[in-house]
């Protein structure tokens, strides 16, 4: 199974109620535009961000930094 492919207001939606420390371990960026999360309970999903800039996703990735959640790139 691939990426989901959506965009970044669509993806923050589809998992928004988890976009936390005490819910996800890791974000990775995959290349531009792919993000690839590591929730708490082991599994991982990917996402595909499509209409967005590197400067959105970065913005975006540096918010999740300050949730305290682990990002690497």
């Amino acid at each position: 199974m691939g990426a989901k492919k959506c965009n970044l207001d669509d993806f923050r939606g589809k998992v928004g109620l988890w976009l936390d420390a005490q819910h996800i371990r890791k974000i990775s960026l995959i290349g531009k535009n792919r993000l690839s999360v590591l929730f708490m309970d082991n599994i991982t999903d990917e996402f595909e961000l499509q209409g967005c800039g590197a400067d959105d996703i970065e913005s975006f990735l540096m918010e999740m930094k300050k949730k305290s959640i682990i990002v690497e790139k």
